[in-house]
């Protein structure tokens, strides 16, 4: 008998994670719908349930969010939208329509006091408007009933769009001297790593598994960094293929003020998620050579 494909639904079509999706789904032959606003926006109910009902997908990824650190402390109401009350009517109406669902949450949740990496059993206590709006997000997720898992990642980069690697290469571009934090320490994910974890679990759950224990998952790169760590490897690359002439330089959080207050120690121990998809996410460093040469080579940049 032959395999039935999943339909998967993926929200966010502008952003850095459904444009990963898409591309590795075209790699795996998987098909997928991906919407974006005005056809799928948090903020006009009827319109998700248009989409859901339109599409009637098997599967949801819900890759659409609020992502913005400092800008959640200035629009509270609009990050709430899109982070906590947006998810809570999501997740009701694929409930009821017997949808299932994956939602994207983020290592934010945590304060970064642990002094070791997070598992999915320890306590969330988020320390800005972000990962507060995240975290209600993922109650509202627990709370509906819906068939699904939560996904939390952390410090995402690719050569798509706007995120720590195309600022990196952004900033390298136009000033000699890069300031970053070294007391800051996360686990850098790319993109098309973790749209790998989205589609293996959009494909599981389509198949009819239900996961046990709360559904919580971290899904993060095999290796830690610090924001200044990682700026640097960028630059350094950059500077040997693209004959660039940056430096970074290591700056502690209280040099640098921000308007939200980050965690300074939000590794993620993504060990069961091995165990449950037998997938493991690569550690940063393997994936910079050829993401900065794609990122340097774009006019776009």
């Amino acid at each position: 008998m032959s395999k039935i494909a999943p339909r998967i639904l993926v929200t966010g079509a502008s952003g850095q994670l459904a444009q990963a999706l898409r591309r590795v789904a075209a790699e795996k032959s998987v098909v997928i719908h991906v919407l974006g606003r005005p056809g799928f926006d948090f903020a006009e109910v009827p319109s998700m349930r248009k989409a859901l009902e339109g599409s009637r997908p098997s599967v949801v990824i819900n890759a659409a969010a609020f992502t913005s650190v400092d800008q959640a402390e200035l629009e509270r109401e609009q990050s709430e939208i899109c982070n906590s009350i947006g998810v809570k009517a999501l997740a009701e109406q694929c409930r009821e329509l017997k949808i299932a669902l994956v939602h994207v949450s983020t290592d934010y949740v945590f304060d970064g006091n642990l002094g070791r990496a997070y598992l999915e059993s320890d306590r969330p206590a988020p320390l800005n408007q972000y990962g507060a709006s995240k975290l209600r997000g993922e109650l509202a997720f627990a709370q509906s009933g819906v068939r699904g898992v939560v996904v939390r990642t952390a410090w995402l980069f690719s050569d798509l769009g706007v995120n720590f690697l195309t600022r990196v290469l952004s900033q390298a571009r136009v000033q000699n001297e890069l300031r970053y934090v070294s007391d800051q320490v996360g686990s850098p994910t790319c993109a098309y790593d973790l749209a790998e974890v989205l589609l293996a679990f959009a494909e599981k759950l389509a198949a009819g598994w239900t996961p046990t224990g709360g559904g919580i998952f971290h899904a993060a790169g095999d290796s830690s960094a610090s924001a200044f760590d990682f700026a640097l490897a960028c630059v350094r690359l950059a500077n040997e293929e693209f004959r660039m002439d940056a430096h970074v330089v290591p700056v502690r959080t209280a040099d640098r003020p921000v308007i939200a207050q980050r965690p300074a120690d939000s590794r993620l121990c993504s060990d069961q998620l091995a165990a449950i998809l037998g997938l493991r996410l690569r550690p940063w460093q393997t994936w910079l050579p050829s993401l900065i040469s794609r990122a340097l080579s774009d006019p776009r940049m």
